[in-house]
């Protein structure tokens, strides 16, 4: 009977990769989306990849994924207009990027090693080689944006200067550069959603520092896409008052699965953290939530620490040091994180009973002068 299981099983598997060889071999163009062709050397069949929108300033939910048979895989499926797209296997850190639109067909071809981080356990894909037919957007892409090898030389060539005096002297010129290097792209692409894109695409950080980066654009660049995205993440829409999505985690201490709704029960306010034991502000902010906590708890506060830590021995690791007393989880592959677009940290929420938000990002005096005038005392 195993035998004939086994049998089974090999032909069922047979069978889906047939089928899934059949798909990746159809090029038709869809007229109101794209079809990506990949074709990638040192991945094992199987590979789960997946494709999802880029240059948004936030954290993305796959759009489609696919699985690797003989080293392609394709993508289908329709879009609104010109998007950069991240191309990465699931599970892993390293991406690839191509630029596509409306009836477009392409291919993209990339030889792919793995390589372990150093401070994460998430292996590292590094994509070499890479190469994209049939969209003009991609070349398009690539002399519109900054060439940061150019400017990695440099930093490199900077950093071999022994004398300290000249070294500080040559680092100010390069960040000048930087800037400017930057700035230029930007204004050169400022008439069109190529100059927000790539402005969304440069940082990894934007706040209200960058809009000077925004007055630069046309009002057709603003009213784009990555326009209305940029200016969001320059002056974010309030949080006030909106309901946040019910999610489930497993509380360290005791193992027990539990909801954000299930915590929220007989509550008058929650505190949803979001942090990381190697992120200095987030531990800075503990002692004050720390205190907090202990006044406030009996009176109808609650508070929820969800970890952005890959590694699942450091989080251990900052608990115990850190003695937290209320419900903790790391979010792992959960996708709490992404759930709530979370894209730095600490990020922190403030929720009513009813898991609407009264106020987002606030801690230190801030918090405190919040919960007292909440609270009454």
């Amino acid at each position: 009977m195993k035998s004939i299981n086994y049998l089974f099983t090999l032909l069922a598997v047979s069978a889906m990769l047939t089928a899934c060889s059949h798909s990746a071999n159809q090029s038709a163009s869809r007229p109101d989306g794209i079809v990506l062709n990949l074709e990638l050397t040192g991945l094992p069949d199987s590979t789960e990849m997946q494709i999802y929108l880029g240059a948004t300033g936030q954290p993305e939910e796959a759009i489609q994924t696919a699985y690797l048979v003989n080293g392609k895989a394709q993508f289908a499926f329709d879009v609104e207009g010109p998007r950069l797209y991240n191309i990465s296997a699931r599970r892993t850190n390293g991406l690839m990027n191509v630029v596509m639109d409306k009836g477009h067909v392409a291919t993209l071809k990339a030889e792919a090693s793995s390589e372990e981080q150093t401070k994460s356990s998430v292996p590292y894909i590094r994509y070499s080689n890479q190469k994209v037919e049939g969209t003009s957007l991609q070349e398009e892409y690539l002399r519109r944006r900054v060439n940061r090898d150019a400017l990695n030389e440099r930093y490199d060539a900077y950093h071999q200067i022994a004398d300290r005096e000249e070294m500080l002297k040559a680092e100010k010129a390069f960040f000048a550069t930087v800037d400017s290097t930057f700035k230029a792209a930007f204004r050169a692409s400022a008439d069109s959603w190529w100059g927000p894109m790539l402005i969304l695409h440069s940082y990894s950080y934007i706040n209200e520092n960058n809009e000077a980066d925004y007055n630069l654009l046309s009002e057709v660049a603003k009213e784009s896409f990555y326009g209305k995205r940029l200016h969001d993440k320059i002056w974010p829409p309030t949080m006030e008052g909106k309901q946040m999505p019910d999610f489930r985690f497993i509380n360290y201490a005791n193992g027990k699965a539990m909801s954000l709704k299930e915590c929220l029960a007989g509550k008058k306010y929650l505190l949803l953290d979001f942090w990381a034991s190697w992120c200095k502000p987030c531990r800075k902010e503990i002692p004050n939530i720390l205190n907090l906590y202990k006044k406030y708890h009996t009176d109808g506060f609650e508070v929820v620490s969800i970890s952005a830590d890959s590694s699942e021995a450091a989080w251990k690791k900052a608990l115990n040091e850190e003695k937290l007393p209320w419900y903790n989880d790391r979010d792992g592959e959960q996708g709490i994180c992404t759930l709530y677009k979370v894209q730095y940290y600490p990020t922190i929420y403030l929720l009513d009973a009813e898991g609407k938000v009264v106020a987002k990002d606030i801690r230190g005096e801030e918090l405190a002068a919040k919960l007292k005038e909440l609270f009454g005392k």
